[in-house]
C-alpha cells in the first residue's frame, strides 16, 4: 500500500495492535504480503488490476451450511436479535473451522440497496469490519458421529444500514464444504480487499468461502418495511402453495382477519387464476389450499394487490398509515424442494377363477398431489402363447382416462396361464415411479376362489406399531350361485404367531410383538363351500425403532431463590415396551449456554454429570444470574443407547431476579398432535408463600383461547394459611388446531405482581391432517341416486395429500340424515373404493341422505369430505321388506361381513322409522323436520332446532321462524314483551313472561292475563281417530289430561281401541305385530353381529347407532324384543368403558346414540336393573375419557339428562353440578336438578391423590318398578377415583350433600303437576345411601341406592 492509491492509508497505523493474524502486521504499511511479500501494487502510485483472493477449488464433497431463513430479515440498530441458527449439512472427516464475519455498509443513498449488487459496486472504504456486532464468531466441529452439526449466534447492529455476514471454512475439512444452496454470492470483486473481510495471510489449500447474507438494519424509529410478495413454493405434498412475505406483516388484522391459521378468501389479498382458501401460518408466510380441482401448475403467477397487506407495526411507536406495498407484486410458483414422488401400489387376487376376471386395484397408490395423474401406463407379460386381443386391450385402457381399478375380462383370457402387470403414474410435477415389481396372477383350470389382503404385499412397520390385515375372500360362480366363503373359513399362517381378533377375516397383533428387524410373512387362505382353497401372502418387514428423550422441569422461568430439576429418566426406546424405564440402557450428556443476555456465554457452576437428572440449586441459579435482572439458558440432554442410537432435545430456563410463582408445564411428548384428538396441557403452579396467585393461559396463535379450550383458562387462588401446589391445566376440544404449530404460555403472580411473574411454555407441532380430497357417491345409472334394500351403491373417496410419512391412509364411510346422526357404514379399511354399499332412505322433499368420507392418516389425524345422494323408498309391502332385510342379513352373517350387516340394518330401520309422506308439503320450507322423522303421515315433524312457532313442539305443517339475536342487555326494552324476551326480534318468552301476542310465547300460548302458560300437551295426529289421549304423571299414574301441560314431568300417550295400535293408534294389530317380528328380528341380528366384532370405537359406534334405530319406536316392541334391546344397551354401554379402558375413549355421538336409547326404553316398566347398568356404564365412559379440569360433557334426551366432569380432590368441596337442561325445560320454566357439596367435599372418601371422576343423571320416569310414588324426579351421583388410592366409604363423619330436585306433582298424594319451578331441597347424608331399599313413599323425599362400576364404587340414587 505504501503511496495507497485512495489517499491517506487507512492501515499504517494498523487499529488491532498487536495482529491478530501471524508476522504481517501491516503496521507500517508498506508491504502487503508483510517482510519480503510481493506487492501487488508494484507500483504503489499506479495500481494494477483487482486481483482475487481466492481461487476456485473443486469441493470434495456435498458439504456445505443451512440456515433458517435470514435472507430479506428485519433488524433495528441497537437492538439484539433472535438467534440465528445454522447447521453444516454433514460431518467433517476431520476437523472444521466455521468462522462468521460481520461488515457493514450504509444505504442511505437510494441508489444503494442491501444486496449483492450494491455490495460489488460499493468502494472498499464503504465496509466496515464490526466484529462486536455478532455474539460469537468462530464454532469449531469434528468428525465425532454425535456432535453437534448445529450452531448459533446473535447479532446487535450498531447502526441502520445493511449487516453482511460472510461464512469462511478453515482447517483440514475445509475443501469438504462449498457454497450453500441457500443464496451464498461470488465475492471476488470486493475479496481483494482482506482487511474488510478479516482475512490475512493463509494458507487457501486449507481454507473455502462458504455463503454470503445481506440483511437489513432499520433505524430505532423507522416504521417497519411494507411487506412484498417474495416468493410462492408448492408444498412437497402438492395440497398447498407456500406464499412468503420480504418483511413481517400484520396477518390480515387490517382487513379484519384475526390472526394465524384463520382461513380466508385469498381474493382478499392475491390475485389468482382461481377461487382458493388462504390462511397466515406466520406473519412472513400465507398459506393457499388446494382442493383436487386445482389447476394451478408450476410458473403460474400469483399477485399481492397493492395496498392491501400492512407491516406489523405498532401503532403506538410509529406512523403504520404508509406500511403497504403502493404497487402490485407478482411471482411466479415454483416447484417444491422436495417434490412428491408417486408410490404405486397394486393390490388384486393372485389367482382367479376360470370364469372370472381379473381386477387390479390401484387406489392405494399416493403422491398425486390431490389432482388426476397427468399419465399412466399399464404393461404386461403373460406366459399365454397369444395375448394381441389383450394387448389391444390394455392399449385402449392406456389410451382412456385414467381409472384407478383395471378389470380384464375373463374373455382375454387363458386357464392355465398366468399373466405379469406393472403399472407407472407421473403426477402434475412431472415425477414418475411404478409399481414394485410385477403383480402375477395365475388363473386357474377350475372355479377357485380369490382372496385379497387390503393394502401393499411388501410392508415396513415399527415393533411399537400394531399388526393389522384385512383379508376379503369372494367365492367363484363358475357353476351357477349359491357358494359362499363362510365367516369361519378364513385361515391365517404367521409363523406361529395367533390373531387377537374375533373377525377370522382380520390379523392382529398387539404392539411389540415382533422384534426389530424380524421379517414375517402372513398368508391367509380362503375355503368356499366346494371345499376350493386360494391364498394371499403379505411380507412385512420390522424396522429398529427410534430414542425418544423426554425432559421434565424444562420451558420455565424460575426465581433466583428456587431450584430447577431437569428429568430425562422419561426418555424411551420405541422398540421396548417398558413404562418403568428400567431396562433401557441410557446414559445422558447434559450442556448449557446462555441465550441472553450474553448469547453464547457459559453457565457458570452447570453441573457436570452423566446421570438421567440435574439439579441447579440457587447457588448455581445466582451464579448465572451474576447479579442480573434476568438471564436464560438453553439446556441440551442427549440420550445414547450405547450403539449408534441417539436423540437430543432442549428447552430454555429463565432465571429471574424475582421469587414469583413456580410454573411449569409438562411436556408433550408425541413428535406431533392429532388435531382430531382432543389436547390436554398439564400445568402445575407451585408457592412457596400464602399470597393470593393469579394464572393465565395464553397462545399467540389463538386469539380468543377461552373461547377455544374447553377449560378455564384463568385461576384465581385466595390466599391460603400454608404453601401450596395446584395442577391447572389447559384442554383444547378435538379440531381446534386447524394450524401446523402452536406456542402456548402459563404465567402465574401473586396478589398485586410482587415477585414478578413465574411463565411456563410448551410447543405443540400439529400432525397436520389428510386433505383436498373428495367424496363421490354411484347408484343406479352411475348417479348419485338409487333405492333403499335395492341399489348397492359405489362409494369413493379420493384425491387426498398427505405428508408421506404420515401414509398409509385409511379410508371409512359414514351416513347421516336430517334426523339421523352420524352412522358408520364401511370401518376403516386401506381401500378407498367400496362397491355394493346399501344406503338407508332418505329423508326431506328429495330423500336426502349425507355421505360422509373420512380419511385417517397411521397417527390418526383424519380429514373428512361429504356429497348426498337420493335414495327413495322401495316399492314393497311391510312383510316384503321383512324378508328382504332377513334373506340379507342372514347371507352377510354367514359370510361375516358385518359391514353389509349394519348397513342392511339401517336401511330397514329407516323405512319402519318413517311414515307415508307422499303429500306431504316442503318441509324444509317451514323450517321443519322432516316428515319422515315424524309419526304423521303427510304431516312435517317439529320445528327444527333454533326455530319457534304455533305448534312447533308437535308434528304440524305450520311454519316456523328463527328468532333474531341481540337482546341479551337484561333490560325490557325496544319491542320486547319481556326482559330480552317476546317481539319480533327476540326469542320467544318462556311460562310466566309477559306477551302480547302468541308470537311472544315459546309454546305460541298467551293469556287474556297477558302471561305466557304453557298449554296442554298434545297426542300425535290425534290418536288417529281410533283411540283416546291419556296422561300420566311421572311415576305412570293417571292423571287429568287438562293438568299435563309443557311445564309438567307428564306424558301423554294414544289409548288405542282394540282393533288399532301404534303410537298414533294408526296400525292394524296384524301390522303392529309384524313390525313387531321384524324389530325383534333385527335385534337379534344385532346382537349377533356385534360378538362378531373386535370392541373398538367403530364398532361400538356402529351397535349403538343400530340400537338407536331399532328402539326408537319402543311401542313397537314387544316384551321379548324389550328385554333383548334392555341387554343390548346393557352390553354396548359396557363396551364403551372397555374402549376408554384401552385408552380410545367414547365419541360424543356413541355416548348420544346410547343415552337416546335409554331414553326411548325408559318409557316402559322393564329393565331397570339393565337402564341403571347403562346409566352407569355411560356415565363412567364419559367421566374416564375427561381430563381433570376440563368443561363438563353433557347429554340431554327426553328422559335422561347427564352431566359428566373430572376434578382434582381438592376442588370438589363446596362444589355444586347441575343436570343439563334442554330448551324446552328453559322455556316451560324447570328447574335442574342440582347437588351441592359441603365445604370438607370428599375428603376421607378418596385418596388424596385421587382424581375424581363425577356424574350426575336425572332420570326422567320412575324406574323403582315397586309401587313407590316419588314426588320428584330421580338423580343419580356416581364418583369415582382415578389416577390415585380410593378411600373407604364410612357410615358416619362425612358431611351431608344438598340435593334439590324438581317436582313431579303438586300434593304429597301425587295427583296433578305443579307449576313451574318447583323444587324440593334435602340433605342427603352419606350413611342414608348405604341402605339397600328405599325407606316407603310418605314424603316427598326417598332414597334409593345402586352401586355401579365405578372406581372407588360411590353412587347415589337420590328421588
Amino acid at each position: 500500500y505504501g503511496n495507497d492509491p485512495y489517499g491517506n492509508d487507512p492501515y499504517g497505523n494498523d487499529p488491532y495492535g498487536s495482529d491478530p493474524y501471524g508476522s504481517d502486521g501491516y503496521s507500517d504499511g508498506s508491504d502487503r504480503e508483510g517482510s519480503g511479500g510481493k506487492d501487488y501494487y508494484e507500483e504503489d502510485n499506479q495500481p494494477k488490476i483487482w486481483k482475487p483472493l481466492f481461487s476456485t477449488h473443486t469441493t470434495l464433497c456435498c458439504g456445505y451450511i443451512e440456515d433458517d431463513g435470514w435472507n430479506g430479515e428485519e433488524l433495528r440498530s441497537g437492538e439484539t436479535s433472535g438467534v440465528r441458527t445454522f447447521a453444516l449439512s454433514q460431518h467433517p472427516s476431520k476437523s472444521l473451522k466455521v468462522t462468521v464475519r460481520a461488515m457493514w455498509f450504509n444505504t442511505s443513498s437510494p441508489e444503494i440497496s442491501c444486496d449483492e449488487d450494491s455490495a460489488k459496486a460499493l468502494h472498499m472504504d464503504a465496509f466496515e469490519y464490526v466484529p462486536a456486532s455478532i455474539s460469537s464468531s468462530v464454532f469449531n466441529f469434528t468428525s465425532e458421529k454425535t456432535s453437534s452439526l448445529q450452531s448459533s449466534f446473535t447479532l446487535t447492529p450498531p447502526n441502520a444500514g445493511c449487516m453482511m455476514l460472510s461464512f469462511l471454512y478453515k482447517g483440514e475439512s475445509a475443501l469438504e464444504y462449498g457454497e450453500s444452496p441457500y443464496g451464498s454470492i461470488d465475492m471476488s470483486p470486493i475479496s481483494d480487499k482482506p482487511r474488510r473481510l478479516g482475512v490475512s495471510s493463509i494458507s487457501m489449500a486449507s481454507t473455502r468461502t462458504g455463503p454470503t447474507y445481506f440483511l437489513e438494519v432499520l433505524d430505532a424509529l423507522t416504521p417497519p418495511a411494507a411487506p412484498i410478495l417474495e416468493s410462492a413454493q408448492f408444498s412437497n405434498t402438492g395440497g398447498a402453495i407456500v406464499l412468503t412475505f420480504s418483511s413481517p406483516s400484520d396477518t390480515g388484522k387490517a382487513a379484519g382477519i384475526s390472526g394465524t391459521y384463520v382461513d380466508f378468501s385469498c381474493s382478499v389479498f392475491f390475485d389468482l387464476s382461481e377461487d382458493a382458501t388462504c390462511s397466515f401460518t406466520s406473519n412472513i408466510a400465507v398459506v393457499i389450499a388446494l382442493g383436487g380441482t386445482s389447476s394451478i401448475v408450476a410458473e403460474n403467477q400469483i399477485t399481492l394487490k397493492a395496498g392491501t397487506l400492512f407491516a406489523d407495526c405498532d401503532g403506538s411507536v410509529y406512523d403504520c398509515s404508509g406500511t403497504t406495498s403502493q404497487s402490485d407484486t407478482t411471482v411466479s410458483v415454483g416447484l417444491p424442494e422436495t417434490p412428491i414422488v408417486p408410490s404405486v401400489i397394486v393390490t388384486g387376487a393372485s389367482s382367479v377363477p376360470s370364469c372370472g376376471d381379473i381386477s387390479l386395484d390401484s387406489t392405494s397408490s399416493s403422491g398425486g398431489g390431490g389432482r388426476d395423474w397427468t399419465d399412466f401406463e399399464w404393461t404386461f407379460f403373460s406366459t399365454a402363447a397369444d395375448v394381441t386381443a389383450l394387448s389391444d386391450f390394455v392399449t385402449s385402457v392406456n389410451a382412456a382416462t385414467y381409472n384407478p381399478i383395471l378389470r380384464i375380462p375373463t374373455s382375454y383370457l387363458v386357464a392355465g396361464e398366468s399373466y405379469n402387470f406393472k403399472l407407472s403414474l407421473t403426477n402434475f410435477f412431472g415425477q414418475s415411479s411404478s409399481s414394485d415389481g410385477w403383480f402375477k396372477v395365475d388363473v386357474s383350470t377350475g372355479a377357485s376362489p380369490t382372496v385379497v389382503i387390503e393394502g401393499a404385499a411388501t410392508r415396513t412397520i415399527k415393533s411399537s406399531d400394531a399388526v393389522s390385515l384385512f383379508a376379503v375372500g369372494e367365492a367363484a360362480t363358475c357353476d351357477g350361485e349359491g357358494v359362499i366363503i363362510e365367516a369361519g373359513n378364513y385361515v391365517w399362517d404367521a409363523g406361529g404367531f395367533e390373531s387377537t381378533s374375533v373377525d377370522k377375516r382380520y390379523f392382529k397383533l398387539g404392539a411389540f410383538v415382533l422384534s426389530p428387524g424380524s421379517t414375517h410373512t402372513f398368508t391367509c387362505t380362503v375355503t368356499d363351500t366346494q371345499g376350493l382353497t386360494s391364498s394371499a401372502s403379505v411380507t412385512m418387514s420390522v424396522a429398529v425403532g427410534d430414542i425418544i428423550p423426554r425432559l421434565l422441569g424444562g420451558g420455565k422461568s424460575v426465581g433466583v431463590l428456587g431450584s430447577v430439576t431437569l428429568d430425562g429418566s422419561e426418555s424411551y426406546d420405541t422398540d421396548i415396551q417398558d413404562p418403568a424405564n428400567t431396562v433401557n440402557g441410557f446414559t445422558y450428556a447434559w450442556a448449557c449456554i446462555m441465550t441472553a443476555p450474553s448469547y453464547g456465554a457459559s453457565c457458570a457452576g452447570f453441573p457436570s454429570v452423566a446421570t438421567s437428572s440435574i439439579t441447579m440449586d440457587s447457588s448455581i441459579l445466582s451464579g448465572i444470574l451474576s447479579g442480573q435482572d434476568q438471564a436464560t439458558v438453553q439446556i441440551t440432554m442427549t440420550v445414547r443407547d450405547g450403539s449408534s442410537r441417539e436423540a437430543s432435545t432442549t428447552t430454555l430456563i429463565t432465571i429471574l431476579a424475582a421469587d414469583p410463582p413456580d410454573v411449569e408445564i409438562t411436556p408433550i411428548y408425541a413428535e406431533k398432535v392429532n388435531p382430531s384428538q382432543k389436547l390436554q396441557i398439564r400445568g402445575t403452579i407451585t408457592s412457596s408463600t400464602e399470597a393470593a396467585i393469579s394464572a393465565t393461559w395464553s397462545s399467540p396463535q389463538i386469539s380468543d383461547l377461552s373461547s377455544a379450550a374447553s377449560s378455564e383458562t384463568s385461576l384465581t387462588l385466595a390466599a391460603e394459611t400454608t404453601a401450596r401446589q395446584v395442577q391447572f391445566s389447559l384442554v383444547l376440544p378435538a379440531l381446534s388446531l386447524t394450524g401446523s404449530s402452536y406456542t402456548f404460555y402459563l404465567s402465574a403472580s401473586f396478589e398485586g405482581g410482587v415477585g414478578g411473574s413465574g411463565i411456563a411454555e410448551v410447543h405443540v407441532e400439529v400432525n397436520e391432517p389428510p386433505s383436498g380430497g373428495f367424496v363421490t357417491v354411484e347408484g343406479d345409472g352411475g348417479q348419485n341416486r338409487g333405492i333403499a334394500l335395492e341399489t348397492r351403491f359405489k362409494l369413493s373417496s379420493l384425491s387426498w395429500v398427505d405428508s408421506q410419512s404420515d401414509l398409509p391412509l385409511l379410508y371409512s364411510f359414514s351416513y347421516y340424515t336430517a334426523s339421523v346422526p352420524s352412522t358408520a357404514i364401511v370401518t376403516s379399511s386401506l381401500s378407498a373404493v367400496h362397491e355394493g354399499v346399501y344406503l338407508p332412505m332418505g329423508e326431506g322433499d328429495d330423500f336426502v341422505v349425507y355421505v360422509v368420507g373420512t380419511v385417517s392418516d397411521k397417527y390418526g389425524s383424519s380429514g373428512t369430505a361429504t356429497t348426498s345422494a337420493k335414495v327413495t323408498r322401495p316399492v314393497l309391502a311391510l312383510e316384503e321388506v321383512g324378508v328382504k332385510t332377513e334373506l340379507l342379513t342372514s347371507q352377510a352373517l354367514d359370510e361375516g361381513d358385518t359391514s353389509t350387516v349394519f348397513q342392511v340394518l339401517s336401511s330397514s330401520a329407516s323405512l319402519l322409522n318413517t311414515v307415508d309422506c307422499s303429500n306431504a308439503p316442503s318441509c324444509s320450507a317451514l323450517n321443519r323436520v322432516s316428515c319422515s322423522d315424524g309419526v304423521t303421515p303427510d304431516t312435517c315433524g317439529v320445528c327444527l332446532d333454533g326455530y319457534i312457532g304455533e305448534d312447533g313442539t308437535i308434528s304440524a305443517n305450520t311454519a316456523c321462524s328463527l328468532p333474531l339475536s341481540g337482546c341479551e342487555n337484561g333490560v325490557k326494552d325496544g319491542d320486547e314483551s319481556d326482559v330480552d324476551c317476546g317481539g319480533p326480534s327476540c326469542e320467544p318468552c318462556g311460562v310466566g313472561r309477559a306477551c302480547g301476542a302468541v308470537s311472544d310465547c315459546y309454546f305460541g300460548s298467551c293469556g287474556t292475563d297477558g302471561i305466557c302458560y304453557a298449554p296442554v300437551k298434545q297426542c300425535e295426529n290425534d290418536c288417529s281417530g281410533n283411540g283416546e289421549c291419556k296422561a300420566q304423571d311421572f311415576n305412570g299414574l293417571d292423571m287429568e289430561l287438562p293438568d299435563c301441560k309443557e311445564d309438567v314431568a307428564c306424558d301423554v300417550t294414544c289409548s288405542c281401541n282394540d282393533s288399532s295400535f301404534g303410537s298414533d293408534c294408526g296400525k292394524t294389530k296384524s301390522d303392529q305385530e309384524e313390525v313387531q317380528r321384524q324389530r325383534k328380528s333385527m335385534l337379534e341380528t344385532l346382537q349377533t353381529v356385534s360378538s362378531m366384532q373386535d370392541v373398538t370405537i367403530e364398532a361400538v359406534g356402529q351397535q349403538a347407532a343400530g340400537l338407536e334405530s331399532l328402539v326408537k319406536k319402543v311401542d313397537e316392541l314387544d316384551e321379548a324384543g324389550k328385554i333383548l334391546a334392555f341387554e343390548l344397551v346393557k352390553n354396548i354401554s359396557l363396551s364403551c368403558n372397555q374402549n376408554v379402558a384401552g385408552g380410545d375413549g367414547i365419541t360424543p355421538e356413541t355416548a348420544t346414540a346410547i343415552a337416546e336409547s335409554v331414553s326411548s326404553l325408559m318409557v316402559t316398566d322393564l329393565g331397570g336393573e339393565q337402564i341403571s347398568d347403562a346409566v352407569n356404564n355411560l356415565a363412567e365412559a364419559q367421566t374416564g375419557s375427561l381430563f381433570v379440569g376440563e368443561n363438563p360433557v353433557i347429554l340431554v334426551t327426553d328422559n335422561l339428562k347427564v352431566s359428566s366432569e373430572k376434578v382434582t380432590i381438592e376442588t370438589v368441596g363446596g362444589k355444586m353440578l347441575s343436570t343439563p337442561r334442554s330448551r324446552l325445560d328453559i322455556a316451560a320454566g324447570r328447574e335442574a336438578a342440582s347437588l351441592e357439596f359441603a365445604d370438607d367435599g370428599v375428603a376421607g372418601v378418596f385418596g388424596e391423590d385421587c382424581k375424581v371422576g363425577i356424574s350426575v343423571a336425572e332420570l326422567g320416569k320412575d324406574l323403582n318398578g315397586n309401587g313407590t310414588s316419588f314426588g320428584t324426579t330421580v338423580m343419580r351421583l356416581g364418583m369415582g377415583c382415578y389416577g390415585g388410592v380410593s378411600g373407604t366409604l364410612g357410615t358416619t363423619g362425612y358431611s351431608p350433600v344438598l340435593v334439590t330436585l324438581p317436582k313431579t306433582k303438586s300434593s304429597d298424594n301425587g295427583i296433578g303437576g305443579v307449576s313451574a319451578g318447583g323444587s324440593v331441597t334435602e340433605f342427603c347424608d352419606w350413611d342414608e345411601y348405604k341402605v339397600t331399599t328405599c325407606p316407603g313413599n310418605s314424603t316427598e323425599f326417598a332414597i334409593c341406592t345402586g352401586f355401579g362400576q365405578m372406581k372407588g364404587n360411590v353412587t347415589m340414587n337420590c328421588g
